[in-house]
């Protein structure tokens, strides 16, 4: 058990889905198939202040903590936050109630689930505190989880953040019901937060893999993530794209969408590649 990666998590950019990258610091390069924009307009500020307000003051987590570090200066005051539903590891998404400059806005922030329920998605010309239908385009899922996977490929947490603009706020947010939020989101973007392996993991993973053991990776985060850690540490630095196939795992799908007797045939067939070939499990969505 425990951590493979420093959990200090400085959040590096915000990623439009349309239309690139906004880097948080002025040295900050992203992943190579990303275009960097050049400058802050109100969306990625609107991206980063919602991302803060999902986040619960009192308990710390190194991905809350990014997200709050990352909120604008002088932008405290534009937003009231109503209602909060903090993220837990089985819903992986803060549910939030909250009026921005007088308008008022159910929003969701947290992994890519945040995307079910979205119908349009915002480019940087879209305003929150001014939302013009005409500054919004057709949501493509398919073009949405190709951003999240550039960056998730290169390690990143991807914090994404939708918005539903209503007429009134509910009283409550009330626990596993979906209420007002299910349908007619707009995908906003997303705060991408860097979390670096430690140092020693690289040198242990070795050791343990040169005396024979096959070492199982567990994450919470996007598959596609871990195994950009996995790669990173050496424990799937030699993997064919066979293994990556058989290896990576989305705990999610296999328990959420398959038949159970599918998901124990596709995991049995798993495990013989793993041991077979001395590759280790990339388990992701773990809950």
């Amino acid at each position: 058990g425990g951590t493979l990666t420093k959990n200090k998590r400085p959040a590096g950019a915000v990623v439009s889905p349309q239309e690139g990258y906004v880097g948080l610091a002025e040295d900050f390069v992203g992943p190579q198939d990303s275009n960097a924009q050049p400058e802050h307009v109100a969306l990625t500020d609107q991206i980063r202040l919602l991302a803060a307000k999902a986040q619960d003051e009192i308990r710390s987590n190194p991905t809350g903590d990014a997200c709050k570090n990352a909120m604008p200066e002088n932008m405290e005051n534009v937003l009231e936050r109503v209602h909060l539903e903090t993220a837990t590891s089985k819903t992986k998404m803060a549910r939030v109630a909250v009026t921005l400059q007088g308008k008022k806005y159910l929003v969701k922030v947290g992994s890519d689930w945040v995307l079910a329920g979205a119908t349009r998605v915002a480019t940087m010309s879209t305003d929150l505190s001014n939302l013009q239908s005409d500054s919004l385009q057709e949501f493509n899922k398919e073009s949405a989880m190709g951003t999240i996977e550039v960056w998730a490929k290169e390690g990143y947490r991807v914090i994404c953040v939708a918005v539903k603009p209503v007429e009134e706020l509910p009283k409550e947010i009330v626990e596993d019901e979906v209420g007002d939020f299910g349908e007619d989101f707009i995908f906003l973007g997303c705060l991408a937060i860097q979390d670096p392996p430690r140092e020693d993991v690289a040198e242990n993973v070795e050791i343990i893999r040169g005396a024979g053991v096959v070492v199982t990776m567990i994450t919470g985060d996007n598959p596609i993530t871990g195994m950009s850690i996995a790669r990173q540490i050496g424990l799937a630095a030699d993997y064919t794209e066979e293994d990556v196939k058989m290896c990576l795992i989305n705990a999610s799908e296999f328990f959420h969408n398959m038949e159970e007797d599918q998901a124990k045939k596709e995991i049995r067939a798993r495990l013989h590649h793993s041991m077979t070939h001395k590759k280790g499990l990339i388990i992701g969505r773990v809950s």
